[in-house]
Formats: structure tokens, sequence, C-alpha cells
């Protein structure tokens, strides 16, 4: 079902699948309108071609303006499970690492080098880790501080 109703500002008609009370924007006078109480509802087969069309492309429209206004959070949910698989790995890492150093240590000829070496790769990926997960937390935060002043 459709509203039918004159634009308050220059009484060209306007079919929208708008609310009674929803913004519109008049595609005659460009002015930005609330749909008034008065609109009558009109069935879609009782519409031409080319409103049939403009229908179409407000749906499109407001599809995109949907997308458009999801928060980061939304849009990007499955970056909440990389803190807790990041936990994971950083642990299971953390135990296979003292594991290999623990047969390296008792390997004759195993240097002070392959233990540095190890314990360097293991930092940097831990640090690595850090910052994703603290990249990750900051923009849900500023996600969270912008939705916040929206409102």
């Amino acid at each position: 079902m459709a509203l039918k109703f004159n634009c308050v500002n220059c009484n060209d008609i306007v079919i929208t699948k708008l609310s009674i009370g929803d913004e519109y924007k008049c595609k005659n006078c460009l002015n930005v309108r609330i749909v008034p109480m008065g609109a009558e509802t009109i069935d879609e087969s009782e519409l031409d071609l080319q409103q049939k069309e403009d229908l179409k492309r407000e749906e499109q429209f407001a599809q995109t303006e949907d997308e458009k206004n999801q928060t980061l959070s939304k849009k990007y949910s499955v970056l909440k499970f990389v803190k807790p698989l990041f936990a994971f790995l950083g642990v299971t890492y953390t135990f296979g690492l003292m594991s290999l150093i623990g047969h390296l240590s008792e390997l004759p000829g195993a240097g002070f080098n392959i233990i540095a070496l190890c314990f360097i790769s293991y930092s940097g990926l831990i640090f690595f880790m850090y910052c994703i997960v603290s990249m990750i937390d900051f923009l849900f935060e500023l996600d969270k501080h912008n939705s916040e002043k929206k409102n």
C-alpha cells in the first residue's frame, strides 16, 4: 500500500510508501516535509508505470540510506570474535613456545640464539595481536561515542 497526498509547499502530487508522520522530500520543489495525516491510502495496482518506478527508486534509496546509517558495530560485528580468538591463540602459542624452548634446551648445541629468536618472534606476535585488539576496541568506542552524540 502507498500513500498519496499533495505537497504542502507546491501542491504537487506525492506518492510514497512512507508512513504518516515520516519526512519526505518533494521531487518538484525539493522541500522536506512531513507526510500529512490526511494522506490517502492507495493500492499499487492503481499507479501508472512512472509512479511505480518512482516508488521502486524510493525503496532502493531507503535501503542504501539504512546501510549508510548502520553503525560500525553492526557492520563489522564479526570483529567481536577477534578478541577471544586472539586470546585463545595467544595462550596456545605461549604453551607451544614454552614446550619448544623446553625441547630446545635439552638438545646438545642448541644455543642462546635460537631461544632468543623464538622469544623475539613471540613478543612480536603478541604485540601485533595487542595492537589489532586495541584498534578494534578504539573503533567500537568511537562508534559508541558517535551514536550517543547523535541521540
